[in-house]
């Protein structure tokens, strides 16, 4: 009885493997799925709707660790590390903001034209903010004044993400 059930499960096995090979074959023979596979306008396309939401995440992670290290004093080196990748999420959130400007402009319409400068002038406040904390954090005698920027900061990128999801949507 085994046999016959080992038997049968070989011989689908084999067809399966046989019509995966097939198939496989056959779409990797199609030019059109080389051009798709191989066009990576699709990654940097949009790229600023994609990286932004790493300083919001970390930013908010951030302030929070902030805040329970007031009352542990366990997270120094864990807020050192979310603060630097804050910053540096953010000095790429801007500059993927100004190539992504373009677009945006011909794309919305006039009256939104506010909400976008706004987004982008406050994105740059963030991004100095946030970076000034990080920098500060090094200073032993400013590292209450880092934490009070990052904390602050936090209302301040949920603004800039806010106007950012006006604009988007």
């Amino acid at each position: 009885m085994n046999s016959m059930v080992y038997d049968i499960l070989s011989v689908y096995v084999d067809l399966s493997i046989s019509q995966f090979l097939e198939s496989a074959i056959l779409f990797f023979s199609s030019s059109e799925t080389f051009d798709i596979i191989f066009d990576l306008s699709h990654i940097v396309e949009n790229v600023h709707n994609k990286i932004v939401h790493f300083p919001i995440a970390c930013g908010v992670v951030t302030a929070i660790f902030e805040v329970a290290d007031i009352f542990t004093k366990k997270f120094k080196r864990t807020i050192l590390i979310l603060t630097g990748i804050t910053s540096i999420s953010s000095v790429l959130s801007v500059i993927s903001g100004f190539s992504a400007e373009k677009d945006v402009i011909d794309s919305i319409s006039p009256a939104f034209e506010p909400i976008l400068n706004l987004h982008g002038v406050l994105g740059i406040v963030y991004t100095v903010a946030i970076s000034s904390a990080f920098i500060l954090k090094f200073i032993k005698t400013m590292e209450r004044v880092s934490s009070f920027i990052v904390i602050v900061s936090v209302f301040l990128i949920a603004f800039v993400g806010y106007l950012g999801g006006i604009l988007a949507h």
